[in-house]
């Protein structure tokens, strides 16, 4: 009798503890336009060789990037990027013994430019080389990408940027500053100019003013080995203001009222107990979302403002400034907002339809640009389903 009692005690426990689902959604994609600040910095001449020092100042991203270089090992490669784990780019068994060759001096790094895009909430970092390696055909473009998140600087893989990586390794940095500064636009579209360069490159009778900017004899889309090309970086830096697409991915749960402490809060989500402002508090929506090339976890509360966080910090809301669909998703019902992202109608939401025709672009998918602006201008056309 006491085993059944013990039973019941802990099943009901768990409960208490373990809210039920009551919604849930997986793999939501949506379209997201990133806004920043776009810097473009040439470098001096500057070779790495495997195995000699990186005189660069430390906390910067060539420091990492020569330190990188320069691993020998699996246990130094564990080490360098702990504690995010290794990227599938750099985790194949053979990645340290191809890495050899650069042992011997005539294969080498050159150092040619950086581009940055800030955004607000992190910067990506982009070192474009050249990559002197006697069994590549010729010496060639590559990048190395790196994101400053929270002060860190985390080596990833491309993800979403690859279009701009691929843009990269196809053209020359001193012909793309002066093709910048010859567009009369207010910002730079990215993800339309990655997309129209690789047109070009794919069509060379298309003889278009980004055909210009094209590097044949760096890039491994071609095989010239001595065209001419302007690779003095003598051209001054450069900022622009730019945009860019990213396809975000939402997956989350709303879960049924119920109040646990904030020692069990802190225990189950894995949040420091001092972010938690009340006793007891009871937890609405766990959503886990994919942006710019970033994880982030909002916890929901009834009782107060949601707990933004990675797997390795508690974020300050104030990040849901620079990022759309963090702050949708904080200031939005999330089974409204997951069903304004499909074409079904629901009984329960009879605003969806309406809604629609502001917030999706021509393919269908929910754009979270739009839908932010809504939120911020025509708050009366939510106003059943914004938590504030």
């Amino acid at each position: 009798m006491k085993k059944i009692v013990l039973i019941l005690v802990l099943a009901v426990s768990t409960h208490l503890l373990y809210s039920q689902t009551v919604f849930r959604a997986d793999s939501v994609v949506v379209n997201n336009e990133v806004m920043g600040k776009l810097t473009i910095e040439n470098y001096p001449h500057i070779a790495l060789y495997k195995g000699e020092k990186c005189n660069f100042s430390d906390s910067t991203a060539e420091y990492k990037f020569c330190n990188f270089f320069n691993i020998q090992t699996e246990e130094e490669l564990k080490s360098f990027f702990s504690p995010y784990g290794i990227p599938s780019s750099y985790n194949n068994k053979d990645y340290l013994d191809k890495m050899k060759i650069y042992d011997q001096k005539n294969n080498f790094y050159s150092l040619d430019s950086k581009y940055i895009l800030d955004n607000g909430v992190s910067k990506d970092i982009f070192i474009k080389y050249v990559n002197y390696n006697e069994k590549f055909p010729k010496p060639i473009y590559s990048v190395f990408y790196i994101q400053d998140f929270s002060n860190n600087l985390i080596v990833k893989d491309m993800g979403e940027n690859f279009d701009f990586g691929l843009f990269l390794i196809g053209s020359n940095t001193n012909k793309t500053i002066n093709y910048f500064k010859n567009v009369k636009v207010k910002e730079i579209n990215i993800t339309s100019l990655c997309s129209d360069f690789l047109e070009t490159m794919k069509n060379s009778s298309n003889k278009n003013n980004l055909h210009d900017i094209i590097d044949k004899k760096y890039s491994p889309f071609f095989n010239d080995k001595d065209e001419s090309t302007l690779n003095e970086n003598t051209t001054p830096d450069f900022t622009y203001t730019y945009k860019k697409t990213f396809h975000d991915i939402v997956n989350g749960e709303v879960l049924e009222k119920n109040k646990i402490s904030k020692k069990e809060i802190s225990d189950t989500y894995r949040i420091p107990i001092e972010y938690l402002t009340e006793d007891s508090l009871t937890v609405k929506d766990i959503i886990n979302v994919n942006t710019i090339n970033n994880n982030f976890t909002i916890i929901k509360f009834f009782e107060s403002n949601p707990v933004i966080k990675t797997d390795f910090e508690i974020l300050n809301n104030v990040i849901i400034q620079y990022n759309n669909l963090l702050f949708v998703l904080t200031k939005l019902d999330f089974e409204f907002f997951v069903n304004l992202c499909f074409d079904k109608d629901n009984k329960k939401f009879p605003e969806l339809q309406k809604l629609r025709l502001l917030v999706k672009d021509a393919d269908g998918v929910l754009n979270i640009f739009k839908l932010a602006k809504v939120i911020e201008e025509n708050k009366s056309l939510l106003s059943n389903y914004i938590e504030e």
